[in-house]
């Protein structure tokens, strides 16, 4: 079972050398984003409206999987690597770019974003490659992008930020091309970790994990809300019910807000961070209490990543070896399920 310090642990050295996997729509491209210092008390400004949702909050219709049960995990062995850990997939809201974050020679640090593309949903990625003229020392990661790939919500410790690790917002016009600016969201962060997004509400929530004091546990997940698209994120609140005294991490919201998967290391799993699940009839209701998702979990440490735009997969980190000098490394596992 791993101890929430070695998990922080091999979470801070990932992000030491590995910054942001910008990804973007199918008729988008990787962009380079730039570094940025400034601080900014709100969000930056709406480039499209309609595009400011979550890779899964889009027009695909999520219901059909609600509630359906997970076949068990296979790896994706064509992008992970045998001797080296991967982490934070995201995978796209057309599914067919993923981006992750990886250990494996080749890059341009200690860890670095890759990403691989596919030709169609359900074929074999193509080999991974390092995304251009991104990689450097700094540390960004836990990305998650709109569906039409104009804003890129991210966790950074760059300077101008609140205190350990922020949640930021890089934007670009139309949907490829470079981002152009990146700037601190603001009342949102604290002077502890903030990591791990979701997107719900077509762009007017954010589903995020805080170390902050005043939580039910060590790190919680919180919520925080705007009225448009176009101004900043409030200061957020604790999610009700879902959190413990334990640790509860990068929250995975369906598309239609239904179901909310997590990592946590309460009691009740199978050791580690497992994979929990809440989940509510009513999106604007409170969700139930969660439930580990057991054919998903494992004695090691499993940690979520993101769920397809109609929900019928999770892409997620299964079977780590966080402590190291285990043969089972960090890769890149999928679980599919039977949607009606």
């Amino acid at each position: 079972m791993k101890h929430r310090w070695q998990l922080r642990l091999a979470y801070t050295l990932l992000l030491a050398c590995a910054p942001l996997a910008v990804c973007c729509r199918l008729t988008g491209t990787l962009g380079a984003l730039p570094d940025v210092g400034a601080d900014a008390s709100a969000d930056v400004a709406t480039v499209d409206g309609h595009d400011d949702l979550a890779a899964g909050d889009s027009t695909v219709d999520g219901s059909r999987c609600f509630g359906a049960p997970f076949s068990p995990p296979v790896e994706l062995a064509e992008v992970s690597s045998a001797n080296n850990d991967e982490w934070s997939p995201f995978i796209t809201a057309d599914g067919l770019q993923l981006v992750f974050t990886s250990w494996r020679d080749g890059g341009s640090g200690q860890a670095d974003i890759w990403h691989a593309s596919r030709s169609a949903v359900g074929a074999p990625f193509d080999p991974p490659t390092p995304v251009e003229g991104i990689n450097t020392s700094g540390r960004e990661g836990s990305a998650c992008l709109t569906s039409g790939g104009s804003r890129l919500y991210f966790s950074s410790n760059r300077p101008g930020g609140a205190g350990d690790v922020d949640l930021w917002v890089a934007e670009r016009a139309g949907g490829s091309g470079p981002f152009v600016s990146v700037q601190n969201l603001g009342a949102i962060n604290s002077a502890a970790w903030e990591e791990g997004c979701a997107i719900g509400d077509g762009g007017l929530s954010l589903y995020f994990t805080s170390y902050r004091p005043g939580g039910v546990g060590r790190c919680d997940i919180y919520r925080a809300t705007r009225a448009s698209t176009a101004d900043a994120f409030a200061a957020p609140e604790l999610v009700p019910v879902v959190n413990s005294a334990d640790e509860e991490r990068i929250p995975v919201l369906s598309a239609d807000g239904r179901e909310l998967f997590f990592s946590s290391d309460r009691a009740g799993g199978k050791g580690g961070h497992d994979i929990w699940m809440a989940s509510r009839d009513d999106p604007t209701a409170a969700f139930s209490e969660p439930v580990p998702v057991a054919v998903l979990n494992s004695d090691n440490d499993e940690l979520t990543g993101s769920l397809a735009a109609d929900g019928s997969a999770l892409y997620y980190i299964y079977n780590a070896d966080l402590e190291g000098g285990g043969s089972q490394r960090a890769n890149i596992w999928v679980a599919y399920r039977d949607c009606p």
